[in-house]
């Protein structure tokens, strides 16, 4: 049952410390769980801050929403799957989840600022936890983050990994002084024999199109001048290949960190088409906002991307904290144009290091309709599908899918207002119904 709240250290030196249960990671607590487990959990936001909560590797089922003093108990009906579920302070929620797969994995507030080691209190590193010696991720965070421990289930023998039908290469690559005197870095395909340059920064990085039930084979190398990793957020994979270094994986079957020059094989069977999100996982106050981040996109077999879809990647123009927010990387996006009884698929995605995104889809100021199917790549409830007014606050770590029809030309207005929805930097992105 995480419970997340603040505290201050002293009351003569009060910087606020923020733990769930009490504790700040990498004391938190371990939750420790089989394969084929029913997990029940309550989760309370005791802070004045927002927690956009994400787990790694499963999906959970949200259960009831609540705050303060009413809970709200879903119907069947009622109920979605989630990976990452934005609440607001004092937001209560009770989840449940069934662990499929063994392994290490992690859940915890995606404001990258609340796993971040600076919210350390003391500045020893930790050597040993629990009796067992600490790798990257328990040295290198700290904050909203509790561990869980998934056993095999007993008596099952973990199968190998299918030979891959697919085979890619992605590259880390970095570029100097991109944002004033700080490089920028991005992940890049390699299209065709060649390899891309080094320096080839491309905001936002590459879109990765995956299948679902393709056994895919990724492999990552390392062209930068730093360590990095990749977390393939909301793919349900086998925890070595889920991107938190010296925690993803098992026993003594670790996934290691990146190191410049090093390169990595990811493997991944993608189990739901949908939209999804691919990013570091390490040192993330530089390296998200500076632009390791993209878009994860799962077909079907044999399925192509559709020419009506939109694609909205909304992120962070560099690791100042006054950056300017970046739609599909960049701070002035161009106008979007839609055909007239057309339907289109609008895929969001929050990959931002601290800021809510609220957004809505206009005609002047009056908020039009669309039409809501899927949360985090997983499919909403028949009732859920309903067509509801064009706006939603979406959370760092949510995607979202809608899709919108318009019956007659005209020119409309996608807002995308970055933090508070009155005092909040706005980006309004004409579209063009023809």
């Amino acid at each position: 049952m995480p419970i997340f709240g603040s505290k201050h250290s002293s009351a003569s030196a009060p910087p606020v410390v923020i733990a769930m249960n009490g504790m700040s990671w990498p004391y938190t607590e371990r939750l420790n769980y089989a394969v084929g487990d029913t997990v029940n959990w309550r989760v309370i936001n005791a802070t004045a801050q927002p927690h956009p909560m994400h787990l790694h590797g499963f999906y959970f089922t949200v259960m009831s929403r609540g705050d303060r003093v009413r809970d709200t108990v879903f119907t069947e009906q009622q109920r979605r799957k989630a990976v990452t579920e934005y609440m607001s302070p004092g937001a209560t929620m009770t989840l449940s989840w069934v662990p499929t797969r063994p392994g290490n994995w992690l859940f915890h507030c995606h404001l990258i600022f609340h796993i971040d080691r600076e919210l350390r209190l003391a500045a020893e590193e930790p050597s040993e936890i629990d009796g067992h010696a600490t790798g990257h991720a328990e040295r290198d965070m700290a904050g909203l983050v509790m561990g869980v421990r998934v056993a095999p289930a007993r008596g099952v023998m973990q199968a190998g990994d299918p030979a891959a039908a697919r085979k890619l290469r992605m590259f880390v690559d970095q570029k100097p002084n991109v944002f004033g005197d700080l490089p920028g870095y991005s992940f890049v395909l390699q299209n065709g024999p060649t390899e891309p340059a080094r320096d080839s920064v491309q905001f936002p990085s590459s879109t990765v199109v995956v299948y679902r039930g393709e056994p895919t084979e990724i492999t990552v190398i390392n062209h930068t001048s730093g360590e990095s990793s990749i977390h393939w957020h909301g793919i349900e994979l086998e925890s070595f290949y889920d991107g938190v270094a010296g925690w993803s994986g098992a026993g003594s079957r670790v996934a290691p960190m990146l190191a410049p020059g090093d390169s990595f094989v990811v493997r991944m069977t993608p189990d739901r088409a949908g939209t999804f999100i691919y990013h570091t996982h390490s040192d993330e106050t530089v390296q998200l906002s500076s632009g390791l981040y993209g878009a994860l996109l799962v077909l079907e077999p044999g399925q192509q991307r559709d020419p009506n879809e939109r694609l909205f990647l909304m992120g962070e123009g560099g690791p100042d904290l006054k950056a300017v927010p970046f739609v599909n990387g960049t701070s002035a996006p161009p106008p979007i144009e839609l055909t007239v009884r057309t339907t289109h698929r609008f895929r969001l995605i929050n990959i931002s290091t601290a800021a809510p995104k609220n957004v809505r889809f206009l005609m002047d100021t009056t908020v039009q309709a669309w039409r809501p199917f899927a949360k985090d790549g997983a499919e909403l409830s028949p009732v859920q599908r309903t067509p509801r007014p064009a706006r939603v606050v979406l959370g760092p770590g949510e995607t979202l899918d809608f899709e919108v029809q318009r019956d007659k030309p005209g020119i409309l207005t996608f807002e995308i207002v970055t933090g508070d929805p009155v005092t909040g930097q706005a980006q309004r992105i004409p579209v063009i119904v023809r």
